[in-house]
């Protein structure tokens, strides 16, 4: 196991890994190790299993095939033997989360209900946790109003969405006005945090207004459970759905929608449903499809892949066909693929989405959809016959240029040869041959994981 964590000191000051010395009471960091179970917490974020005396899972910080992630729980020590990483419960938050000591040991101090004998200030991550968290209540009371949310509820419940559903995942209702949220927050915080949080937006002359109005509003959860962005969908005119901006809370490409109330499920079966959308995601979950999880969007990135693989072994992509199409023309299959995951595509009934097709045909209907997926590049494969004349020689050259970028995307070599024959038969072309034409021009890596993508 690993050593005792770098940011302890012999003085009994604790160093910030932003700098600065915190004088923290010993007995305060013993009493949270003492109430927080360290296995519970790191099976927050990946899939543990019992070894020995030990439990061992993937390495989440670097690319691991092979389970060399190790947790002590008598000792309450972790340690990878693969990239060497190490430390207590506090060293793992604030590695998984990208945090400094400070914001880990108030984070598990207040879980563990344990209040701290001194602490140099909340922080400012702790105050942007807390304008969202009240931005969410707010969203929600307004959803709620007799007058001013029946046109967002009459919206919900339209889609099977009843009370119980807007409580379960957080829904609200952002007013028909410019300065809705403005109005209840900025006097309490200022605007620049609300700002920083993308809630308000800058216009010219330097005026600032509510981003979201008149919107249907989703709340985007972490891992932990705190909402840390929105998405806000319009009931006419474009765009239809408008997402909070990146923020010191919120990378798009780093999170997946409904990952906090899916990673239990997905653990436990090491199977995960990624679907497009809010609503694809609300009405598997409604359901019973308690593994389904949402991209936010169909270009997939390496940072969702690798939070992903912390707790799946297959994905079944379940996008409506015109997004599937789209998304196997891009990189997002093949990254998904090279992050570990075997990867299938479910092929829903023309003009069908998730959400739609669930709502018509339950639980066991989806079910079917799933068992019928298909591996990646089969899909890929028949969506070139879908999309080019392969009977004539241009549509075989488009096909074949379209072919190479997926091809040498992909990390496996057996698979490189799979696509590259079942290629050649679609063609009617030596095996050898459209491998060649494949290969033709290669500069670049595989569409690899990212190696030790801290906190994605």
């Amino acid at each position: 196991m690993a050593p005792a964590p770098a940011y302890r000191s012999s003085s009994g000051k604790i160093r910030s890994c932003r700098g600065g010395w915190w004088m923290v009471d010993r007995s305060d960091v013993e009493a949270i190790k003492a109430r927080i179970d360290i296995v519970s917490l790191i099976s927050r974020y990946l899939t543990l299993q019992k070894s020995g005396s030990r439990y061992k899972g993937h390495c989440p910080f670097h690319k691991d095939d092979t389970p060399s992630f190790y947790v002590d729980a008598e000792k309450g020590l972790w340690h990878c033997f693969g990239c060497g990483a190490g430390g207590d419960m506090f060293a793992f938050l604030m590695k998984i989360e990208r945090i400094s000591f400070p914001e880990a040991l108030a984070r598990l101090a207040a879980e563990a209900g344990v209040k701290l004998s001194s602490r140099k200030g909340e922080g400012e991550r702790d105050k942007l946790y807390q304008i969202n968290a009240q931005a969410a209540e707010y969203f929600a009371a307004n959803l709620r109003h007799p007058r001013h949310g029946k046109r967002a509820r009459d919206y919900l419940v339209s889609r099977g969405y009843d009370e119980a559903a807007w409580n379960r995942f957080g829904l609200g209702y952002a007013l028909d006005t410019w300065d809705g949220l403005k109005a209840r927050f900025a006097g309490r915080y200022g605007e620049a945090p609300l700002i920083e949080l993308g809630l308000l937006v800058k216009g010219r002359g330097g005026r600032t207004y509510d981003r979201f109005r008149d919107r249907v509003i989703f709340p985007i959860f972490d891992l932990s459970g705190r909402p840390i962005a929105f998405g806000g969908r319009a009931f006419s005119g474009e765009p239809k759905y408008l997402n909070s901006p990146q923020t010191p809370l919120f990378d798009k490409g780093r999170q997946l929608y409904g990952l906090s109330w899916a990673r239990d499920e997905i653990a436990a079966n090491r199977t995960a449903i990624l679907v497009e959308g809010y609503t694809d995601v609300l009405s598997l979950h409604s359901a019973g499809v308690k593994n389904a999880v949402g991209s936010m969007g169909t270009a997939l990135t390496r940072g969702q892949a690798e939070l992903l693989a912390r707790f799946a072994a297959e994905v079944v992509i379940a996008y409506d066909r015109d997004a599937a199409g789209q998304a196997a023309s891009g990189r997002g299959m093949v990254i998904l693929h090279n992050a570990g995951l075997d990867v299938r595509v479910a092929s829903l009934p023309e003009g069908d989405d998730p959400d739609s097709f669930v709502r018509r045909e339950g639980k066991e209907g989806f079910a079917e959809v799933v068992a019928g997926a298909v591996p990646f590049h089969r899909f890929f494969l028949q969506s070139l016959l879908d999309r080019y004349d392969l009977e004539s020689f241009k549509g075989k050259e488009e096909a074949l240029e379209e072919a190479r970028g997926f091809y040498q995307g992909l990390a496996s070599l057996p698979l490189r040869q799979e696509v590259a024959r079942l290629l050649g038969e679609i063609l009617d072309l030596p095996p050898d041959a459209v491998a060649r034409e494949l290969a033709r021009g290669r500069t670049t890596r595989p569409e690899a994981s990212e190696e030790a993508v801290e906190g994605t």
